[in-house]
């Protein structure tokens, strides 16, 4: 009975951690939007898991800390795409935002050469926007090599990127560029590790540890799991959003500049 008791726990245990770091959604997600506060800005996040931040740096904690007058929505989900994202387009589009930031597209890279879809879809989702002011944040590294045949992709597709920036006169932000410049990880080329994921699932709500830490006992200095931010590397994206929406013109937020008011 004992080691019966003892399983059943094992896997309750299990299955809280699963659901903590794959299925647990953000608190400020647009769905609990509550609606703008007068004389605030409302700045979305949208992405994928590294937005979402189960598994990955909260670097939308550190942007509401420094800017603790504006609002900022979550719409980061988990293993999310950007045909996903494009899906979802509307939702984003309620809470009525002035600035959107955009970081999808780990989950397509890592799959694929082609970056024709994702481009489309990124495309069609900044042409949704209105006047919102966006940011586009290239696409993270995918393992601590950035000479390897899996980063060299990521930079073509980044590249891509920055031209579609252009094209809708958007702000690309060089998260993949900076980051880069502080990888000190192993040398071997990337491989998707779904023990790497359920380790840094364990360490992170069973164990409690900081990303950084997760990062370090899994041989990594950027990123915990080869693919999730650590706290370092949720630092540079933070900072990049930071100096971003400080550059942005002060104007005072209005519900009447968006598509459908």
């Amino acid at each position: 009975m004992s080691t019966v008791y003892l399983l059943i726990v094992l896997l309750g245990m299990m299955s809280a951690v699963i659901y903590a770091a794959f299925r647990r959604k953000p608190r400020n997600r647009p769905t609990r939007f509550p609606g703008r506060i007068p004389g605030r800005r409302v700045t979305v996040c949208a992405g994928d898991s590294l937005t979402a931040a189960t598994l990955s740096a909260d670097f939308i904690f550190g942007l509401e800390k420094r800017f603790p007058n504006r609002q900022f929505v979550n719409a980061g989900i988990n293993g999310d795409t950007s045909k996903g994202l494009l899906k979802r387009a509307e939702e984003i589009l309620a809470c009525e935002p002035d600035e959107v930031t955009i970081l999808i597209g780990t989950n397509e890279v890592r799959v694929s050469e082609d970056a024709t879809p994702y481009i489309q879809n990124v495309d069609a989702f900044l042409s949704k926007l209105g006047t919102c002011q966006v940011a586009l944040l290239s696409i993270p590294p995918l393992g601590e090599n950035p000479r390897s045949d899996m980063n060299r992709r990521v930079s073509r597709w980044n590249a891509a990127l920055r031209s579609l920036a252009e094209k809708h006169s958007v702000t690309y932000l060089p998260a993949f560029e900076e980051i880069s410049e502080l990888l000190d990880g192993p040398e071997e080329s990337f491989k998707f590790s779904i023990g790497l994921l359920l380790s840094s699932a364990l360490r992170r709500y069973l164990l409690r540890q900081k990303f950084d830490d997760i990062a370090r006992a899994h041989g990594y200095t950027m990123l915990n799991d080869g693919i999730h931010l650590s706290d370092r590397a949720g630092a540079v994206v933070a900072n990049l959003v930071s100096e971003w929406l400080r550059e942005l013109p002060l104007e005072p937020s209005a519900t009447n500049n968006h598509p459908g008011n």
